[in-house]
Order: C-alpha cells, then structure tokens, then sequence
C-alpha cells in the first residue's frame, strides 16, 4: 500500500506497481504518462488523467470524487477492475469531467456488472457551464456512459411510433 498525503496535487510520472495493493491519496493525482498505475485507488478527491490512459485495480469512493479526463488530447480510456463488491460513500458524487462521449471510455470490469445500479446512479457527467447529467448507464462490457436525457428517450419512443403507424398503414394497404 502507498499512501500519499498532504492534499495538493502529486504528479505521477513514474509507475506505480503496487500490484494489487492500494494507493490511498488525498488532494489530486496526475497522469504525466500513460499507464503508469498499478493499483486500487482509494480515498481519492481529483483523479487527473491530464490527456492520458489507464488501466487500473478497483475504486473505493469515500466522498465526492472528481475523474478529470483532460483537455481535449483525442481519444482517452480509464479502466477499473469490477467495484461492484465495493462499497462507494454515497455523499457526494463521482463526476467525470471533459469526457467526450464517443471518443473518451471509462469503463468497470468487463460486463454490465461491473457497477451496482447504486453506484451508477453516483456518476454525473460534467457538461461544463453548471451543466451536468446525473446517472450513469453500463454496457455489456462494462462501459460508462451518460443516462441519455429524456429528449433523447423521447425522440426514441416517437420514431418507433412512427414506425408502428407505418407498418400498420403498410398492412392495410396490401
């Protein structure tokens, strides 16, 4: 285990290969480098992935948590192992901030239960400008993306209305 204390912000430019031990950090950390982590992250306050990647043991949220994917640097992925068996502080939220959807990836383990609904419903996207999407959704494979807004279900139950008056239309014409 590694504890980094102090608060502030430690920059991490070397790997870390606790294998499978915890890195317990308050204040911010920040990538200078791809992969550079192997490890738990626990008790963390801002994780700043700085424009870089990686792939990572669990996360133990014990308050509010800030992923910063960075500026925009093309395409970004943060890999967690399953937390799912872990329980997550449910004051304050896990925000990811500048996460590009479909460009950027955060993803829990490796299927749809990577995550508890509980802990999906701590995620909220940061859209910038005080705007932000509460809850978080998980594929089969264990990626993160925002709840989509209920204009984008209502766009979605309207066309498939559309579909279905078309069909029938379509079966009373032949």
């Amino acid at each position: 285990n590694l504890s980094l204390t102090g608060g502030g912000t430690h920059n991490i430019n070397n790997t870390f290969n606790l294998n499978g031990g915890n890195l317990f950090s308050s204040g911010t950390l920040r990538l200078g480098g791809n992969n550079l982590i192997n490890a738990n992250i626990t008790g963390l306050t801002t994780f700043d992935l700085n424009g870089f990647s990686d792939s990572l043991g669990t996360l133990t949220k014990n308050g509010g948590m800030l992923i910063d994917f960075g500026a925009a640097a093309g395409a970004n992925s943060l890999s967690f192992a399953d937390s799912s068996s872990l329980t997550w502080n449910e004051s304050g939220w896990l925000t990811i901030a500048n996460f590009e959807s479909g460009l950027d990836t955060l993803r829990f383990g490796t299927t749809a239960s990577g995550l508890t609904p509980t802990q999906l419903g701590l995620i909220r996207f940061d859209l910038g400008g005080s705007n932000f999407i509460n809850g978080a959704v998980i594929d089969g494979s264990g990626f993160i993306s925002p709840v989509p807004e209920p204009h984008t279900y209502a766009l979605f139950l309207g066309l498939a209305a559309l579909a279905v008056i078309a069909s029938k239309r379509r079966m009373r014409s032949e």
